[in-house]
């Protein structure tokens, strides 16, 4: 992977905030009231008593208030993708969002973008999982809690201009391959760049390929093999795209999804004499109960999800269990 999409440089996590709390919110007007928060406390001791910053060798209380009075953070109000299929808000200055690592997440700002954020290794022993796509910055550990998670941008830009970023010898080498031009940018009839990019996530979500490089694939970066042929490389670039689409939910069937709510008058309502299901549910942690192939997903002591399929509940990504998330 970092030879591949080499010309940005050494491979770069995403977004460090060293303080979530604080830096990552749900919405933009959240976001707004944190750093108003910080910018009326009295004292650091007061600040700290709001939200867990991070140590005064990475973050100064008093430089933050005085480099965000000006109300210049306003208009850096950016999405980031926090978690799989987690948008979340961040404001991108130094002074909230303390590490950005600008090098890999200003390109997501520039211009439409695509992203593979995966781990270098991973302490897993079961089959690997640690990749996911994104149209947005990522957070370090959007992908798996363990591990630092890398940003590889399918895009470049510089003055205004957008450049591929896939190493040309590896253009070549599929070029050869295929016994037809790759050209990395954008031409009159396809996206050739995307279309690499979508066959090299169809490779990374491979069943065969994830078991027979299992081993290899928890001591360091996943590598892709060249096609064989012109027919596989479109087949599997096709098949990238459709999850691709699907993995931004921006696949046509994705956006028909529909949850069921239901809500009962307690938790008794749902798991009956079980008081030892009752008592999780009523800490407001996600619970299912599932009974055979669909079941209901419990997110309080009053409210949740029925008729939610088994393998959706238990889909995992990286190390997260994306709806328990």
């Amino acid at each position: 992977m970092p030879l591949i999409f080499s010309p940005n440089g050494d491979p770069a996590p995403g977004l460090v905030t060293t303080q979530d709390e604080f830096a990552i919110s749900y919405s933009e007007g959240e976001a707004r009231k944190k750093v108003q928060a910080l910018l009326e406390s009295q004292s650091e001791a007061d600040a700290r008593k709001l939200f867990q910053f991070c140590t005064q060798d990475q973050w100064n209380y008093e430089d933050a208030k005085l480099a965000l009075a000006d109300g210049a953070w306003k208009k850096k109000l950016v999405p980031v993708l926090y978690r799989p299929f987690d948008k979340r808000i961040t404001v991108y200055d130094r002074h909230v969002a303390v590490h950005r690592r600008e090098r890999v997440t200003s390109h997501f700002l520039a211009g439409r973008n695509l992203g593979i954020s995966c781990t270098r290794a991973t302490e897993i022993q079961g089959q690997f999982q640690h990749v996911f796509c994104t149209s947005l910055m990522t957070q370090h550990h959007t992908v798996s809690l363990k591990e630092v998670n890398y940003l590889f941008p399918l895009w470049l830009y510089h003055e205004g201009k957008r450049a591929v970023n896939i190493a040309p010898a590896y253009l070549r080498a599929i070029q050869s391959s295929l016994g037809t031009p790759i050209t990395g940018e954008q031409s009159a009839k396809s996206l050739d760049g995307e279309r690499v990019f979508n066959f090299i996530y169809a490779i990374l979500h491979s069943p065969a390929y994830r078991q027979r490089y299992a081993a290899f694939l928890r001591t360091d970066f996943p590598r892709i093999p060249i096609p064989g042929s012109l027919a596989v490389f479109n087949a599997l670039a096709e098949l990238g795209s459709q999850l691709v689409a699907w993995h931004l939910l921006e696949h046509p069937d994705a956006i028909k999804i529909e949850a069921t709510y239901a809500s009962k008058s307690g938790a008794t309502a749902w798991f009956g004499k079980d008081l030892a299901l009752t008592k999780v549910a009523e800490k407001g942690k996600a619970l299912a109960e599932l009974t055979g192939t669909t079941g209901k997903v419990f997110i309080n002591s009053t409210s949740g999800f029925v008729n939610v399929r088994q393998p959706i509940w238990q889909h995992t990504i990286g190390g997260y269990q994306v709806l328990h998330k």
